[in-house]
């Protein structure tokens, strides 16, 4: 289960990423989602009805965690974009 600190960053960057504030171009979240599809340390997990990968690691939506710029994999497969 995420921390409290975990939860309330999962959700500021959720809604930096619908505001379109510091995402990652679509080639590079493209290429990232590529990496986790086959992580190890990636796991589905339910939220209400809906379906989402999320990492072991550090507990983010996956779908989300690559859309953002400043995100980097806790396993050091992809880095942030500087």
């Amino acid at each position: 289960m995420p921390s409290i600190s975990q939860v309330i960053h999962g959700t500021v960057e959720v809604l930096k990423t619908h505001l379109n504030i510091d995402v990652a171009p679509f080639g590079i979240a493209l290429s990232r989602a590529r990496v986790c599809k086959d992580c190890e340390h990636k796991t589905n997990v339910m939220i209400g009805p809906l379906k989402f990968c999320q990492c072991n690691l550090c507990k983010c939506l996956i779908s989300e965690k690559v859309k953002r710029a400043n995100e980097s994999c806790p396993d050091k497969r992809w880095s942030a974009i500087k």
